[in-house]
């Protein structure tokens, strides 16, 4: 059965105890956290320190704290999000390693960290799409993150955990080439539809292409009005040059362009993994998440689907 919990961007400027009273008052529970770099040493998200973070409020910090936040709002923690630079960046005709060791430092990190914590899976990096004067570099770019999935994988067998690449730019068959090279049991995808169509790709073809490869997904929905205004088309209506926000085109699941209806049947077919509402808008996730719980309840109601909400 197909689990739905609350993905952890909209609610980034939350504190752990707060996101997670928000999460179970949506009905949501399950719950996604970061694992950024960056979050290690944030006051409110720091995994480290065991007493001093959050002393002010009665409440512990470190990876005890943010576990007992869970347990008291009466969420489960099951996944997590980072984005390390695992595999280098390419330049001209080269791919440019440097960071390379530092990234996969801090994806163990993660991983150790997602452990303790109990999680499931975690998506560890989202690569870019090509630019055309860079698809020559295309096969050794997709070589190079499958070996370091491939590496990153063994460890997190080890740990009792999935890790996943996330389409964010790349086409489905990209990520099945990845996933090829990585030829890894504890490696697969997250699978978020709206990334896949706001690139000008099938969200429901490129599903069935990835089939059990799913290891998780998140669930929000994009709205173009009309095709030559997506942003990965070079429109300044993406908000770069200032006079749009850049999130303009993010809607609450079930109000935008994306067909529901059939990715969802497809994927309940099979997956029984987490699929978390994702809403990039930090002011309106609460009002949008509950917005795409209802639709998905809907929908699961009308098709008989086994999703647990």
């Amino acid at each position: 059965m197909m689990k739905p919990g609350a993905a952890w961007y909209g609610f980034r400027f939350q504190t752990p105890s707060n996101y997670f009273e928000m999460a179970a008052a949506l009905g949501l529970k399950y719950v996604e956290i970061p694992l950024y770099g960056q979050v290690l040493s944030d006051l409110n998200w720091d995994y480290r320190v065991p007493e001093t973070k959050g002393a002010e409020s009665g409440r512990q910090g470190g990876i005890e704290g943010i576990r007992a936040a869970a347990q008291e709002a009466g969420v489960t923690i099951v996944s997590g999000v980072a984005a390390h630079n695992i595999a280098g960046q390419l330049r001209g005709d080269r791919i440019d390693r440097t960071g390379v060791e530092l990234g996969l430092a801090a994806s163990r990190r993660a991983i150790e960290i997602g452990a303790q914590l109990g999680i499931k899976v975690i998506r560890l990096s989202e690569p870019v799409q090509l630019a055309t004067d860079q698809l020559h570099m295309e096969e050794p770019y997709m070589e190079a993150f499958g070996e370091a999935f491939r590496i990153l994988g063994d460890y997190a067998v080890e740990h009792g955990i999935r890790i996943a690449i996330e389409n964010f730019g790349l086409t489905a068959d990209q990520i099945n080439r990845v996933l090829d090279a990585a030829d890894h049991p504890a490696v697969g995808t997250l699978f978020d539809p709206c990334n896949y169509y706001r690139h000008g790709q099938d969200p429901l073809a490129s599903l069935k292409s990835l089939k059990d490869r799913v290891y998780y997904c998140h669930l929000k929905d994009a709205w173009f009005p009309y095709p030559g205004c997506m942003p990965d088309q070079g429109t300044p209506a993406f908000g770069h040059d200032g006079s749009i926000p850049p999130w303009w085109w993010i809607r609450a699941l079930g109000e935008g362009n994306v067909q529901w209806e059939p990715i969802l049947t497809e994927l309940a077919s099979f997956y029984e993994g987490y699929a978390c509402f994702e809403h990039d808008i930090a002011d309106d996730i609460m009002r949008s998440t509950r917005a795409g719980i209802a639709y998905v309840r809907r929908i699961a109601q009308e098709h008989h689907l086994p999703i647990e909400i």
